[in-house]
């Protein structure tokens, strides 16, 4: 196999056309040079250049071998940049996981930022269920996820936000409420206000079906559950439809556009009212500038709400 040393030879001599100019441009002496073309030569059982005639020129082998001399040596050459680059953090590669809720809403402000500061960057996105996204990262899937408990004890995790919980009401329940406006602005509804109100759920297995079940807990209600979904975006929309109420956390109202819809949005007074999201990887991971560029993107695009 040709080294780099002979290779640079070899493409000398052809780009000369004489072995001692060419001897001189790589600083070696003649003699050394006609040797080291001699060896190629022998290991290939052919003549690569033809010595009668002057200059000296590639034979037809010769063509073809110093072709392929070229097309390796731009590899090693890109291939030497590309690892220069991953030392010094300019290209690399992470794999994000979240939720699809969250990959919904959140991408279109994550990614573009990202790539703008790391353009060689290669940033997959793994979208899984949240109960799901952290084991993944313990089993090297995902290089970090967005979550929102933390769950596993071999994990690092980081808050980056806090994120606001709202019921969203149906038309029959703030038509007939006084002062009630369209948006987040209104006052804190008790639980009890509208223990017998149909509820569109989330199905178990989503963060925030955990969350409204904790709600319920606390205030003592059993919820007339009408229908479960694995979409905040259907059980926000059947609400609208005035089929019943619904939890929607602040990132799918501002992000999602809802807030632009004429929803109707109330806090909650007697239970959690925000829950907070963490970025979660291993702990023998290494924080490459890229990866802490990214969390920070992370957290100012859910604080920008």
């Amino acid at each position: 196999m040709i080294n780099e040393r002979q290779m640079e030879a070899l493409m000398t001599v052809a780009r000369e056309g004489n072995i001692t100019r060419a001897a001189k441009k790589l600083y070696i002496s003649q003699p050394a040079l006609s040797q080291m073309i001699l060896g190629i030569e022998r290991e290939l059982g052919t003549a690569l250049f033809d010595r009668s005639s002057i200059p000296l020129r590639l034979t037809y082998a010769g063509e073809k071998y110093l072709a392929a001399c070229m097309q390796i040596h731009s590899i090693y050459e890109s291939v030497t940049q590309q690892i220069t680059e991953i030392q010094d953090g300019s290209i690399g590669r992470i794999t994000l996981g979240m939720s699809l809720h969250m990959s919904i809403f959140m991408t279109h402000k994550i990614l573009p930022r990202f790539f703008t500061m790391y353009p060689k960057f290669d940033l997959k996105l793994v979208e899984s269920a949240p109960h799901n996204l952290a084991e993944m990262v313990l089993a090297g899937q995902v290089d970090l996820a967005i979550v929102y408990l933390p769950q596993i004890s071999g994990l690092s995790y980081e808050p980056i936000a806090k994120e606001q919980i709202y019921l969203a009401a149906p038309p029959f329940f703030y038509r007939n409420l006084p002062g009630c406006s369209t948006g987040v602005s209104n006052r804190a509804l008790h639980m009890r206000e509208v223990y017998d109100a149909p509820f569109i759920l989330l199905k178990r297995g989503h963060g925030m079906r955990t969350l409204a079940e904790k709600i319920f807990s606390d205030s003592h209600c059993i919820p007339r559950t009408l229908l479960e979904t694995d979409s905040i975006e259907v059980a926000h929309r059947l609400a609208k439809e005035n089929l019943g109420f619904t939890f929607v956390p602040s990132t799918a109202i501002y992000y999602g556009n809802y807030v632009n819809t004429n929803g109707v949005y109330f806090p909650i007074a007697d239970s959690i009212s925000e829950r907070e999201l963490f970025v979660c990887f291993r702990k023998d991971t290494y924080r490459i500038h890229a990866l802490d560029a990214l969390i920070e993107i992370i957290a100012d695009a859910v604080r920008a709400e």
